[in-house]
């Protein structure tokens, strides 16, 4: 008897994580934030035009007084399995009011943040990598072309954590 006790205590043990996890997600998944590129690819030539990288959220998200929101770019390249961090030299991304309805929140050029060498401009790029910090995710490793980066947007508010999908960029 006390080792079926042991058992169901066990099993309720390893079992409530696991169903905690998943309303949670479900919750979330209900106000998905999304990522969007305007353009193919990004042309490091410059050959075409290159896009937009955006982030949407969907209607009645967050509230007119959820003014403590914090959002985040990341992105990584095909050759390091490290992400990188957009930062804003001036602080906090700069976001647009807090949207009513479906809206976009934050774009930046594309050409504004990727870049092979340092650059003076608003923004720069980090990472928790023991290595020097590369430019931006497209800059060449060891000699090797970057041939993609994925991207994502994460929102914080309220301390609430809100992740976009990952949209990957091809590089040419």
């Amino acid at each position: 008897m006390g080792s079926l006790l042991k058992a169901e205590r066990l099993y309720i043990m390893m079992v409530w994580p696991l169903l905690a996890f998943s309303i949670l997600a479900q919750a979330q998944g209900k106000k998905k934030i999304s990522i969007g590129y305007t353009a193919k690819e990004y042309s490091v030539a410059k050959t075409t035009p290159n896009g937009v990288i955006s982030c949407v959220l969907p209607p009645a998200m967050l509230k007119a007084d959820d003014t403590n929101c914090r959002l985040y770019l990341y992105a990584q390249n095909d050759l390091r399995k490290i992400p990188m961090e957009l930062v804003y030299k001036k602080g906090k991304l700069p976001l647009s009011t807090v949207p009513v309805e479906s809206q976009v929140i934050y774009s930046v050029s594309a050409d504004d943040i990727f870049f092979k060498e340092a650059k003076a401009g608003n923004y720069r790029w980090k990472w928790r990598g023991r290595a020097r910090v590369p430019a931006s995710p497209i800059t060449p490793v060891t000699g090797k072309e970057v041939k993609k980066v994925a991207c994502w947007f994460v929102l914080v508010s309220n301390k609430k954590s809100y992740v976009s999908d990952t949209l990957t960029i091809a590089i040419k």
